[in-house]
C-alpha cells in the first residue's frame, strides 16, 4: 500500500515545484516591470519633431575664397589626357568592389615616376576638386605639395606602401568622406567617428537615470568620473521593443573595437556607492547589405518595409527597381507606421531620392517652393572647369551652378516613418534623409550615418605611374548641420546596433500599438 502512495506524492511534490517557480518568476517580472514606467511615444516623437525645428531654420552660404580660386582656367592636361580620364572614370562601376585590378602593391617607383604622380594629384585637386578652396585653396595644397615631394627618397624607389603612406599622412587634413585614395576597393571603409555602446537598457525616473540589478535601481551618479551624465545617454530600443536609454559614446575609430568606462552606482536601498565596469562595442560592419538586390518590398506584420541598397541603377533596361523604389512612397504615406531601410546604402543618383521624396511628400512641379524645399537646403556649388567639362561632356544648367541656402517649412505628416541607417549610409542616401527630417514624424533608427556630403558628383581618376585610384567629388555643399557633419554624419534618435535595427523597430511598433493609429 505504501509502495502505491509514492507515484502520486512526487507528481504532487513536482507539481509544488513547477508552480513556485512559475509563481516566482511572474513575480519578478511582475516586479520588474513596475519599477519602471513605459515611455510614453507621443512625449517621444513631439520632441524629435521640436528638436529639428532649429535646423529647419539654418541658412549657410558659401563664402567667396571657397569658389574664386579658378578665375583663369588654363587646362593642365592635353587632349588625349582628358580623353583617357573621361574613358576611366566611365569604366568605374561603382557596385564593383575589384575595379581597380591594375594597381600593383609590390610596385617600385622611380623619384621622377612618383614626383609626376604628385603633379598630377595636385593639378586634379585644382581643377576637379570641389572643396579645393574650402580647405584652404592654392596657399595649403602648395604646402602639402611640397611636403610631399620632400619627402620622397631621391635616391632610391619608392615602394607603394611608402608612396602611400606620404600620400594618406600629408593629405589628411582632407575631411571628406568623398576624398579617397582608393587602392583595392571602392566599398564602405572605416572612417570618422563611430558609436561605441553597451545594450543594457537604462531607464529614467525622477530621481535620475538608473540601472535594473536583481530587482534593485541602481542610480548612476557619474560615468568615468563625470556627473553630467546626459552626454553619456541616447534613447535606444530595449530587446522586447520599449523606447530605453543605452550608454553611448561616439568618437573616432582607431582601430579600437572595446572600450570600458566605469560607473558609480547608488542602490535606491542603500546609501553605499558601487564601481560596476561597463564594456562598450563599436557598431562597426554590423551589417551587410545585399547589392545584389538594388530594390525589396516586404510586409511584417501588416509594416510595410522598403529596402534599398543603392541608389545606383543598375545598366539593365529591363531592371524597374527604380520606379517600385519611387512608388512604394505612396504606400509608406498611406501607411500608419512603415519602414525605409537605408542600412548599407552608400548613395548614388541623387535624383531617385529626389523623386522618392517628393512622392512621399506630395511635392508636384506646380506646388513646389523653392525657398522652402527640403532638398539640397545647404548651399552649394558646381566646379565648372575645363576637366570636369570634357569628363561631363555637358554643363550644368545655371540655375544648379551655384544656390544659396534656405530654410524649410515643417512638412506635415500624420502617419510616421522609421528610418534604418549605419554607418555605411552615406551621400544621396543622407540627402534624402535630410530632406525626411524636414517632415514631421520622421525617426531615424540605429547608428550614425556615414557623414558624406561635403563634396558630391565624385570622379574617378588613376594617376598614371602608380595607377592608383582616386575619388573626389566636384560639388561643394555646405549643410544645414554645421561644419561637423563631415564624416559624423546623422545621430539617431533611436541608437540600436544596426543588426537589430529591423526586428527591434518592428517589436516597437507593435508594442506602442502604432499601425493601428494615425499621429
Amino acid at each position: 500500500m505504501k509502495k502505491k502512495l509514492k507515484l502520486p506524492l512526487i507528481i504532487t511534490v513536482i507539481t509544488l515545484i513547477v508552480i513556485g517557480i512559475m509563481y516566482s518568476t511572474l513575480n519578478t517580472t511582475n516586479k520588474n516591470s513596475t519599477l519602471y514606467t513605459k515611455t510614453d511615444f507621443n512625449t517621444f516623437i513631439k520632441s524629435v519633431n521640436e528638436s529639428r525645428n532649429s535646423v529647419r531654420n539654418s541658412v549657410t552660404s558659401i563664402k567667396s575664397n571657397y569658389t574664386d580660386w579658378i578665375k583663369d582656367d588654363i587646362c593642365p592636361f592635353n587632349n588625349d589626357e582628358l580623353l583617357s580620364m573621361r574613358e576611366y572614370n566611365n569604366s568605374v562601376n561603382v557596385l564593383d568592389t575589384n575595379f581597380n585590378k591594375k594597381f600593383d602593391k609590390n610596385k617600385e617607383l622611380t623619384y621622377d615616376e612618383a614626383k609626376k604622380d604628385i603633379d598630377q594629384l595636385f593639378n586634379l585637386f585644382k581643377y576637379t576638386y570641389g572643396a579645393y578652396g574650402y580647405f584652404g585653396g592654392d596657399s595649403k595644397f602648395s604646402e602639402v605639395k611640397s611636403d610631399m615631394i620632400n619627402a620622397l627618397p631621391k635616391d632610391k624607389t619608392v615602394l607603394m606602401s611608402q608612396f602611400e603612406d606620404i600620400l594618406n599622412s600629408n593629405l589628411s587634413f582632407l575631411k571628406d568622406y568623398h576624398f579617397r585614395i582608393l587602392e583595392n576597393s571602392i566599398g564602405p571603409i572605416c572612417k570618422g567617428q563611430y558609436y561605441y555602446m553597451n545594450d543594457e537598457p537604462i531607464y529614467k525616473d525622477s530621481a535620475g537615470f538608473y540601472l535594473i540589478i536583481k530587482s534593485v535601481k541602481y542610480y548612476i551618479k557619474s560615468i568615468d568620473g563625470n556627473n553630467n551624465i546626459d552626454k553619456f545617454l541616447t534613447y535606444a530600443i530595449s530587446d522586447t521593443g520599449d523606447i530605453v536609454y543605452n550608454i553611448a559614446i561616439l568618437k573616432d575609430f582607431t582601430g579600437t573595437n572595446q572600450i570600458t568606462c566605469e560607473l558609480k552606482l547608488k542602490p535606491s536601498n542603500s546609501n553605499k556607492e558601487i564601481s560596476k565596469d561597463l564594456v562598450l562595442n563599436a557598431t562597426i560592419n554590423s551589417y551587410t547589405s545585399n547589392y545584389n538586390t538594388m530594390y525589396k518590398y516586404t510586409e511584417d506584420k501588416g509594416i510595410p518595409i522598403i529596402s534599398l541598397s543603392s541608389f545606383t541603377k543598375k545598366d539593365s533596361s529591363d531592371d524597374k527597381s527604380v520606379y517600385d523604389f519611387i512608388n512604394s512612397a505612396y504606400t509608406a504615406r498611406k501607411s500608419p507606421a512603415a519602414i525605409l531601410d537605408l542600412r548599407g546604402n552608400f548613395g548614388g543618383d541623387i535624383s531617385i531620392a529626389m523623386s522618392w521624396i517628393n512622392s512621399y511628400l506630395g511635392i508636384t512641379k506646380n506646388n513646389v517652393d523653392v525657398s522652402s524645399y527640403p532638398f539640397l537646403r545647404g548651399s552649394y556649388s558646381n566646379l565648372q572647369s575645363s576637366v570636369i567639362s570634357s569628363i561631363n561632356q555637358t554643363n550644368y544648367n545655371e540655375e544648379f551652378l551655384n544656390c544659396s541656402g534656405h530654410a524649410s517649412k515643417s512638412f506635415k505628416t500624420d502617419n510616421i516613418l522609421f528610418v534604418l541607417m549605419d554607418k555605411n549610409t552615406a551621400s544621396a542616401s543622407e540627402t534624402l534623409i535630410e530632406a525626411l527630417t524636414n517632415a514631421d514624424n520622421v525617426i531615424t533608427v540605429g547608428t550614425n550615418s556615414a557623414g558624406a556630403l561635403l563634396s558630391l558628383d565624385e570622379k574617378y581618376y588613376k594617376l598614371n605611374n602608380s595607377s592608383l585610384a582616386i575619388q573626389m567629388g566636384s560639388m561643394l555643399y555646405l549643410t544645414p548641420l554645421g561644419d561637423e557633419f563631415e564624416e559624423c554624419g546623422f545621430k539617431p534618435d533611436l541608437l540600436v546596433n544596426p543588426c537589430n535595427a529591423l526586428d527591434r523597430t518592428i517589436k516597437l511598433i507593435e508594442n506602442y500599438k502604432l499601425k493601428e493609429t494615425q499621429h
